[in-house]
């Protein structure tokens, strides 16, 4: 009796770490290819600039279609620390995350401090920048 009493309260007193919370949080981001549901920039519906936006994720790595000003071809990523729920994209873009109940809606939020120059005119990149992505 008093074995199954210590095996019980070993098995309430064990939590997940912040490395078994990172691995569940990154099996969730590459569940599938996330396809975009709405988009906004500076609190602007920027949606259809992004309707056929595809982000598809790896162990450490990423993909896009039609990924417009926001976003590169492909690119790396990383967990920001010992964050569960912000990540580096290509070592310079700080992404905070969130998933719905089911994990079926993926929100991200970063913000683009600097533009890019190309042919002397100034592209539109920076802004802040809500993604809502579904499978």
């Amino acid at each position: 009796m008093m074995l199954v009493i210590m095996l019980l309260n070993a098995c309430k007193n064990q939590e997940l770490t912040t490395e078994d919370i990172q691995q569940q949080n990154s099996n969730k981001l590459q569940a599938g290819t996330w396809r975009a549901k709405t988009v906004m920039k500076d609190n602007v519906d920027v949606s259809t600039d992004y309707a056929s936006f595809t982000l598809t994720i790896g162990a450490n790595n990423y993909t896009t279609t039609n990924g417009g000003l926001a976003w590169r071809r492909s690119g790396t990523w990383a967990f920001l620390g010992q964050s569960t729920t912000t990540v580096v994209r290509d070592s310079l873009v700080v992404v905070d995350f969130a998933f719905n109940d089911d994990a079926s809606l993926l929100k991200l939020n970063f913000n683009v401090e600097t533009s890019t120059y190309k042919n002397g005119k100034v592209n539109g990149l920076k802004g802040v920048y809500e993604f809502d992505l579904v499978h």
